[in-house]
């Protein structure tokens, strides 16, 4: 289930408490959210979905502070595949990034234009 969260709120919460905070961003991208500057610690995204946008690519990121992406590393992905993307994939992941503005732009227009046909008097839905 995905829901909308206020990440500010609740990094300021969690900080106030010692506690870190990950979002992952897949679905709104860099284009849309950017939650390490509003308080996030760790951010993951998929290269695989918007990033790339065209599903020929593998791919995922964790972002966040030397710090902790080192303590991340020491611990919890000690012992990952330590795989890293083919020249390929970085090539196409790169391609898919130069238009990630511009089709999360029409994704968002073209949903607030459902949202809103649905929510017009006499189409039973609204």
């Amino acid at each position: 289930m995905s829901r909308i969260l206020d990440i500010a709120a609740i990094a300021k919460h969690a900080h106030s408490r010692g506690v870190k905070v990950a979002v992952d961003s897949t679905f709104a991208s860099p284009a849309l959210q950017r939650p390490l500057e509003l308080g996030a610690d760790i951010v993951i995204h998929s290269l695989t979905k918007y990033i790339n946008g065209h599903g020929d690519a593998r791919g995922g990121v964790i972002l966040g502070d030397a710090k902790t992406l080192h303590l991340l590393r020491e611990t919890g992905l000690r012992y990952p595949t330590r795989a890293a993307l083919s020249p390929m994939s970085a090539f196409l992941i790169l391609r898919g990034l130069k238009t990630l503005t511009l089709r999360m732009e029409r994704h968002s227009a073209s949903g607030l234009a459902v949202a809103q046909a649905l929510d017009a008097p006499g189409c039973g839905l609204g």
